[in-house]
């Protein structure tokens, strides 16, 4: 089995389809460093299946699709195909030739394809555990797995051990198993949460059921109390309605009189306030004629009164108004005068300012022209500042320059000087070292002598040491593997010892000490004795018969069923072989394959014995499988076919069958099987006491060798050694020091002269340059002064213009605003003038008016006096009608008293009986209300009950008290309440919860059955690949050693051992002792040394199970030449049944190769292969 081929497209750097064809033998793949030689090998891990982006050195899966380059666009999926050639039948599948692809899109759909038929991840998973072949597996190591195989991390190596001893798929059993017992265990805990909650549904439902048992028995007497209560208000409210309709009809009599003889005092009333009313309102309208006529007198006399004061102020207006008039003339006429003097006054100024408005346009084109002159000449000043400044910046970097070289030549001519004299003094240092580094080396001979004798005293007592701590490792490791199998021995005869039946009888006869049979208390099983591989399908054969106790007499089977008879212990079953009639061995057993042959035959038994199992197992036959005994059984159905699992086809049509216990098939032979394990463990115990022996001679003769003295000697030696030679690299590192301090000393010495050269010559650059620009420098100096001069001159005659335009500008302000001052007078003047002509005018026609306004006020006075002298007569002659009428008033008042009266008397008299009425018609209307609801009540609560024909269990007892049976009532009403809510339905749901918690009871119990059973697989699994795991270990342990060996010229020791506890999940451990070395953790070893070590273990487990194929990338990269040859050897030595694919830049593997393929990228990101077949070239 190979791997045949690989086809990449789109993965990584392979963006073209690239196939590659291997064949048996030895493969090597080469190529520059980045030229995607490994994405080759990521390729065949990612087709494998593996899912760690990390392994596949990339951030996230959609990393692996190639990407792109400059000249090419990405592609959209990644896809490889292996092809394997099955042709060994190792993977599990009819096909001779497997093809396993795997594709990627972008868009992150994964699809797996076997044979061109889409499968799930998980059966690639499935179809490689265990092989060797997996992505994860042994078949692919790569350089960095060397360090995580020989880490203190062992789950990696653990995993190499676990795939090569075929556990992967028990472990995965076990987990999936555990998964299952935890899933139990989550439904075991849901189940109990469900029947708490349950449980406390049941109680609180069994409490309401309760609660409603006696809810119905409060209201059925609660029903009957108040029936009675009904029945005897109905009684009592009957009785009432009678005696109050005949309490009314009397009380309405005498209230129809009342009401006649109120009415009669309501009409005289009426008339007599009629007449009162005519007399009143007469009353009335006299007053309200005196009112008016009052009101009217007192208006004409504020009239007369008002009239004589405007008057007066009319007078006093018409005088104002002719004084003001006089006024207001006299003012219009200064007004007149001064206008004529003003409008003369703004003619004047007008022409003045048109004089001096055009004397300020003349000096304002002078001033502006002088203006522009000075403007020009402080530009032309700016320039020569911006040249002196240039010049200046120039002169004082070159002052500058010339300082700093005149500074720097200073300094260096005062190291040059100090340079000679630090030369001149490491010559003579140098010279005394040489001399005593000469003097050391006569002397350093004696002591490497010294230390050499001390290195080989040393090593013999170590290689001395090393031989008796091996052999003592060697004789612990016996004694534990012997005291391991002791254990076993001792455990599986204390199983055999303790392996009786459980039912009472057997168990008190072999207890007991009254029956003791000759030949010992012995069962038929124990004395039959089959081979290990039969013993199972024999124990099922004999089934209850095992359990038989074989006796010589009958009289001992008697003693035995007396004994049992006595203790009451049941019954049990007696082989007697005084008594076993001879039989015949039953015919030829069948010749097809599969068959062991007759239960009765194929076992070791005495004659009689025999004869017996012939008769108990008749035509039971021992078959290899199931389908072997279903088979059979069709053709021939009186054959009870057994198989090796204990699997039971019976002639009667019974089968039984399930798991394989612990304790099945150990009884058989057990007095045989007891007595040999009891011999090996004798033998053992006398072993492992010769083994203690020489391990505590070995330890005596390992603790008389003083290695530590030794050692102190080796390291003194070594000390005094290494301190002379310290002596001597330290005169050597001076003598380096100061040739190199010389040779830097010349070197600086001749740097400084030429520096002195350089900066002495730029020095009288500097000071001619500098003349040059001194000069440049006076002659813009002076025509920046005669600039400045003009400017003066400029600047004076603009300031003199300036004053004149300044001057002549504030005059034709002045002129200008005394004119407008005059205008504003001007327009004032003619305001007034304006404003006292209205006046004028205004106060003639307010004389003329006041004067009309007055005549008419006196015309009104006169006639004013004549109607106030009327109206005064008028009033006077009311109060004395009003006066006359005051008897008569007082008159009607009275009779109007005593008719209100009487008629009050009656009245209330009437609201008396009337109100007795109304009581007693409410008496009777809530008589009335009260019986209506107690013929409501009782047609609500018992429509089946006529008040007119009231039911015997109505009747009131002679005892009946009704306040009794109120509180009676009210006590059952309050019960009822203190009940609160009731679930009339309690009942009924009580009973399905109920039922409910007893299936969840049974569901309980089947869980936890299903619990035991997977317990007792995952046990199962667990011995079976404990067993598997550790002979493994075993086989690997000692190819180990023998690799490690060879690999280091015989010499080298190494060794792999468990940790403490379950062997599926302790640690590994490694110890490896190369040549020469004792190093106390392997982590100490060189790179070289763990390459070896772990190519060493790698090919252990290989000659344990090996891989189909296997590819190392870049495994030999520490490897030196010497040890090259070594692992080509060993990997030329495994060819036959491995291929092997590598990935190298190692001349020597390439040259071992017998295909060569290269990788190269002749387009920028994107690989390509070339192979070379080299076998026969």
């Amino acid at each position: 089995m190979y791997l045949s081929s690989v086809d990449i497209i789109g993965f990584k750097s392979f963006a073209q389809k690239t196939s590659l064809s291997f064949e048996g033998g030895l493969s090597a793949i080469v190529g520059p460093n980045g030229c995607g030689k490994t994405n080759i090998v990521d390729a065949i891990r990612w087709a494998l299946g593996e899912q760690k982006t990390s392994v596949l050195r990339s951030d996230n899966m959609e990393n692996v699709i190639f990407n792109g380059t400059r000249t090419r666009r990405p592609v959209g999926l990644a896809e490889v195909s292996l092809t394997i050639q099955n042709n060994r039948a190792i993977l599990p599948t009819e096909y001779s030739e497997v093809t396993l692809t795997r594709r990627l899109y972008r868009n992150g759909d994964s699809q797996y394809f076997l044979n061109k038929t889409q499968c799930r991840l998980r059966d690639i998973i499935d179809l490689f555990m265990d092989t060797g072949m997996g992505a994860d597996a042994y078949s692919v190591i790569e350089l960095k797995m060397i360090e995580k195989i020989l880490s203190d991390r062992t789950d990696d190596r653990r995993h190499l051990f676990e795939e090569a001893a075929g556990v992967t798929k028990y472990k995965a059993r076990r987990k999936e198993t555990r998964r299952r017992i935890e899933s139990i265990k989550a439904d075991v805990e849901r189940v109990q949460d469900i029947m708490r909650e349950v449980q406390k549904t049941v109680y609180t439902l069994q409490r309401q059921a309760e609660k409603a048992k006696l809810h119905a028995e409060i209201t059925d007497e609660l029903r009957r109390t108040e029936a009675w209560i009904l029945h005897h208000d109905y009684v009592k409210i009957n009785a009432m309605l009678v005696d109050k309709k005949a309490e009314l009809i009397p009380l309405q009599e005498e209230k129809v009189t009342l009401e006649k003889q109120l009415a009669e005092a309501e009409q005289a009333r009426i008339a007599l306030e009629a007449e009162a009313e005519l007399f009143e309102a007469e009353m009335r309208d006299l007053q309200n004629q005196l009112n008016d006529s009052s009101k009217h007198l007192a208006a004409m006399s504020q009239h007369k009164a008002v009239t004589i004061e405007r008057i007066k102020a009319f007078n006093e207006a018409i005088q104002r108004a002719v004084e003001q008039s006089e006024e207001s003339e006299e003012i219009r006429s200064e007004s007149i005068s001064s206008l004529q003097k003003a409008k003369e006054r703004h003619d004047e100024l007008k022409s003045q300012c048109e004089t001096i408005e055009k004397e300020v346009d003349v000096n304002k084109q002078s001033r502006e022209s002088v203006r522009n002159r000075a403007q020009e000449l402080r530009n032309e000043a700016r320039q020569f500042d911006e040249t002196l400044a240039i010049l200046d910046k120039t002169i004082a970097e070159r002052r500058s320059a010339s300082d700093r070289a005149s500074e720097r030549i200073a300094g260096i001519e005062r190291r040059i000087a100090e340079t000679e004299g630090e030369i001149s003094g490491t010559k003579q240092s140098l010279q005394s070292i040489l001399t005593d580094i000469a003097s050391k080396e006569k002397e350093k001979e004696r002591f490497l002598h010294a230390l050499r004798e001390a290195e080989i005293s040393l090593q013999s007592a170590q290689e001395q040491s090393a031989e008796l701590q091996f052999k003592i490792g060697t004789l612990q490791e016996t004694i534990a593997d012997k005291q391991n199998q002791k254990g076993r021995l001792t455990a599986s005869l204390e199983f055999l010892a303790n392996l009786v039946e459980t039912n009472e009888s057997a168990v008190h006869l072999t207890n007991s000490k009254s029956w003791s049979p000759a030949s010992g208390k012995i069962t038929l099983a124990e004395i039959v004795n089959a081979e290990d591989a039969i013993s199972i399908a024999i124990d099922a054969a004999l089934g209850d018969a095992g359990a038989y106790f074989v006796v010589n007499t009958f009289n001992e089977a008697q003693s035995g069923c007396a004994e049992l008879e006595r203790s009451s212990k049941g019954k049990a079953s007696f082989l007697c072989k005084e008594f076993i009639p001879k039989c015949s061995a039953p015919g030829t057993s069948p010749s097809q394959k599969g068959v062991i042959g007759w239960a009765s035959e194929i076992v070791s038994v005495d004659d009689a014995i025999r004869n017996a199992l012939r008769l108990i197992l008749g035509n039971t036959l021992i078959v290899e499988t199931a389908d072997i005994a279903m088979a059979l059984r069709k053709s021939n159905a009186n054959i009870t076919c057994i198989t090796l699992r204990g699997e039971v086809y019976g002639s009667e049509g019974i089968i039984r069958g399930g798991s394989i216990s612990s304790s099945e098939g150990k009884r058989i032979g057990r007095r045989e099987q007891i007595a040999k394990q009891e011999k090996a463990l004798d033998q053992l115990s006398r072993e492992i006491a010769q083994l203690t022996s020489d391990i505590a001679t070995a330890k005596a003769t390992n603790e008389a060798i003083d290695i530590k003295q030794l050692t102190e000697l080796m390291r003194k030696a070594e000390f005094e050694k290494n301190s002379f030679e310290q002596g001597i690299a330290q005169l050597g590192y001076r003598k380096e020091a100061l040739e190199s301090a010389r040779q830097k000393q010349d070197e600086t010495l001749q740097s400084l002269l030429n520096e002195l050269n350089e900066f002495k010559g730029s020095t009288s650059t500097l000071t001619e340059a500098m003349d040059d620009v001194n000069i440049k420098r006076s002659e813009a100096d002076q025509s920046k002064k005669s600039i400045l001069d003009r400017i003066q001159e400029t600047d004076n005659a603009l300031i003199n213009a300036e004053n004149l335009f300044r001057q002549a500008e504030i005059t034709l302000v002045q002129k200008r605003g005394e004119e407008r001052s005059v205008m504003a007078e001007i327009r004032r003047l003619e305001e007034v003038i304006t404003q006292k002509a209205e006046h004028l005018e205004y106060l003639k026609a307010e004389q003329e008016r006041a004067g009309n306004e007055r005549t008419m006020l006196e015309s009104s006075m006169n006639a004013v006096a004549t109607d106030l002298t009327q109206e005064e007569e008028r009033v006077q002659s009311l109060q004395q009608a009003i006066a006359q009428r005051e008897d008569k008033a007082r008159d009607f008042k009275e009779r109007r008293h005593q008719v209100r009266t009487t008629e009050a008397d009656i009245r209330n008299a009437e609201h008396s009986i009337t109100e007795r009425v109304h009581a007693t018609e409410l008496s009777l209307q809530q008589a009335q209300i009260e019986f209506k609801r107690i013929l409501e009540k009782v047609s609500e609560q018992y429509p089946d009950v006529d008040l007119g024909n009231i039911p015997e269990s109505w009747n009131l007892p002679e005892d009946f008290d009704e306040l009794i049976e109120k509180e009676k009532a009210r006590k059952l009403s309050n019960r009822l309440q203190n009940l609160g809510n009731v679930n009339f339905l309690a009942l009924e749901e009580y009973e399905k919860e109920h039922e409910r918690l007893e299936f969840l009871k049974h569901q309980l119990t089947d869980l936890s059955q299903a619990e035991e059973s997977l317990q007792a697989t995952m046990d199962e699994i667990n011995q079976t690949a404990q067993q598997r795991f550790n002979e493994t270990f075993e086989k690997i342990r000692g190819h180990f050693k023998d690799l490690f060996a060879t690999l280091f010229s015989g010499r080298g020791e190494a060794e792999i051992h468990l940790g403490a506890g379950d062997p599926l999940e302790c640690s590994i451990e490694i110890t490896a002792k190369p040549p020469g070395k004792r190093p106390q953790s392997i982590e100490l070893l060189s790179a070289g040394e763990k390459t070896l070590t772990a190519i060493a273990l790698l090919f252990a487990i290989y000659l344990v199970k090996p891989s189909p194929f296997c590819i190392l990338d870049e495994v030999d990269a520490p490897l030196d030449d010497a040890n090259i040859d070594r692992y080509l050897q060993l990997i030329k030595s495994f060819s036959e049944k491995t291929q092997f694919l590598m990935i190298t830049h190692n001349k020597k593997t390439m040259e071992a190769a017998d295909t060569l393929y290269g990788v190269t990228q002749e387009e920028e990101g994107v690989s390509k292969v070339v192979s070379v077949r080299l076998t026969g070239t």
